[in-house]
């Protein structure tokens, strides 16, 4: 139990100091979960091995970051070059074709413009890959939001939220894990979770028709010298225009090269890691073979890369300190002792409820392999069906939760494509992801994809 009160004291600090702004999140997530393992170590309740004293719990604690940082290595690296290869992309020009074609469809209609970000982002994510999503949609919506003046929050809420939907799909983490965990086919897994989605869908499709609307409101509404006023370039990170370099002349090469990245990225014939990195070389040595350009634009981009890798490696260092020292399994084990038998069958109910908050704390393996499978045995002798439990889970956890969810460091993406402070994305974002997955928690009970 202490290791587990360590756990929760962690997990509460962290996101008290991040949404306070005591602390950034790079400080917060290497810090917190460091002093909190000595603590822990000192309080006689880590597994020190043959060492002990000061000298085995650091050494723990450099064993557990060591391990973190390495699981999100691969990922880093792959998000580095995908901000180079994609911004690259953006700076030639091989995306005028799709905003092009989404400018005519939306006009200056902002509620076509929301809706259209929200039909990107479902074909955007369509690897399962968040920050692929985020840079597709990203890239093709926000010069469309800049010259329209409408505001870029919106564009960063609408793709979180389809992509936390869509990450629901056989392709997801979330559902893969399902199956591994019970031992289940995909029909009994994913099939009765189709209705949902489609509902929540149809929700987000009309949380964009609000918001567009809303915006024509404000809009109508611009003075003439607001109207007339300058775009602000600096809200959006590494994809200001450029014209002189356009490479109007390569745009078929660099959309041919983008579908070609992604293909080998879904069919798995290459790792996301080495198919961004000869992505992002292939595309510099075509569209900009000089030495001096190629090194100008990788400083360009370098700034972003550096910042959000940072990041990235300290959520390494939090998820590998928790994960390592036993304190999300302390944790599981707590909250399964801790709900009461005479509520044992809305289990379901109850796991779909916190589905979007417990994202913030559990990561996905933790969630789907260790705490709902404890879970669920513990409410099984009531009669309440583990796979009911497990769909109830796949409406928020990880999926509707994913995008804003300080555990994983592409959600860090999201705010830094329109340099805002992640803690104030959350605030804004949390909210509508929550009520999307509650719409969807209500209609899986009317189908009966979750029963009690």
């Amino acid at each position: 139990m202490a290791l587990a009160a360590i756990g929760f004291i962690t997990v509460i600090l962290t996101l008290a100091l991040m949404l306070s702004k005591k602390m950034s999140p790079t400080a917060t997530l290497i810090t917190v979960p460091g002093i909190m393992c000595i603590i822990a170590g000192f309080a006689g309740v880590l597994d020190l091995g043959e060492k002990t004293g000061i000298k085995g719990i650091v050494g723990c604690l450099s064993s557990y970051t060591v391990s973190g940082v390495g699981s999100v290595a691969a990922t880093t690296v792959m998000f580095m070059f995908a901000m180079i290869f994609f911004n690259s992309m953006m700076d030639a020009g091989a995306f005028d074709p799709i905003i092009n074609a989404a400018v005519k469809f939306a006009g200056t209609n902002p509620v076509k413009i929301t809706v259209a970000t929200v039909l990107i982002a479902v074909i955007g994510h369509l690897d399962g890959n968040g920050i692929t999503t985020t840079l597709i949609t990203c890239s093709a919506m926000l010069p469309i939001y800049r010259k329209m003046r409408m505001k870029p929050i919106n564009l960063i809420l609408l793709c979180a939220l389809t992509q936390g939907l869509i990450n629901i799909a056989p392709w997801g983490g979330p559902l893969l894990r399902v199956m591994t965990a019970y031992n289940a086919s995909m029909g009994e897994v994913f099939n009765p979770l189709i209705a949902p989605m489609a509902v929540g869908l149809a929700a987000i499709l009309a949380l964009a028709v609000f918001m567009g609307k809303n915006e024509a409101k404000r809009l109508a509404a611009l003075t003439e010298e607001e109207k007339n006023a300058s775009v602000d370039n600096s809200e959006v990170n590494g994809i200001e225009t450029d014209e002189s370099l356009k490479r109007p002349k390569l745009v078929v090469f660099n959309l041919i090269l983008v579908v070609c990245v992604l293909a080998a990225m879904v069919s798995e014939l290459l790792a996301p890691c080495p198919a961004m990195m000869f992505g992002a070389i292939i595309g510099l040595l075509v569209n900009y073979p000089d030495i001096k350009l190629q090194q100008k634009l990788i400083a360009k981009y370098g700034s972003l890369c550096l910042n959000m890798a940072t990041i990235m490696f300290a959520a390494g260092v939090f998820t590998g300190v928790l994960k390592n020292s036993g304190m999300l399994e302390a944790m599981a084990a707590a909250l399964a002792g801790a709900i009461p038998a005479s509520i044992g069958k809305l289990t379901p109910v109850l796991i779909g409820i916190v589905g979007v908050p417990a994202s913030m704390i559990f990561t996905p393996d933790a969630w789907y392999y260790s705490i709902l499978p404890v879970l669920t045995t513990a409410v099984e002798g009531a009669g309440v069906s583990a796979l009911s439990c497990a769909r109830a889970s796949l409406l928020g956890q990880m999926t509707l939760g994913f995008p804003g969810s300080p555990l994983l460091a592409g959600s860090f993406l999201l705010p830094a494509m329109i340099n805002i402070d992640f803690p104030d994305y959350q605030k804004k974002w949390f909210p509508y992801a929550w009520g999307v997955s509650l719409i969807m928690l209500v209609s899986a009970l009317i189908t009966g994809c979750v029963t009690l």
